[in-house]
């Protein structure tokens, strides 16, 4: 699933469990990355209710097949595009 995350303190958030982080932002009072993650981590966590944090589906959060996305995110690596 693609999700927006806003935070106080990183410390809360286990990125750890994305697939990956898209975007990273930082502002004084908060901060904010988009990502992936699998539902699954999700439903049996709960960071993303807790410590100031909140968590929004972005459009088109469902991603059916992460083994292509995947894929393509390591050709894109090895061609030096992205990384």
């Amino acid at each position: 699933m693609k999700v927006y995350v806003s935070f106080d303190d990183i410390k809360y958030v286990p990125r750890e469990k994305f697939e990956w982080i898209e975007e990273w932002h930082a502002q004084e009072e908060r901060k904010y990355l988009v990502g992936v993650i699998c539902f699954e981590e999700l439903e049996k966590s709960a960071w993303w209710r807790e410590n100031n944090n909140s968590l929004i589906l972005m459009p088109e959060a469902i991603i059916e097949d992460m083994e292509i996305r995947k894929l393509k995110k390591k050709s894109l690596e090895l061609a030096g595009i992205f990384g």
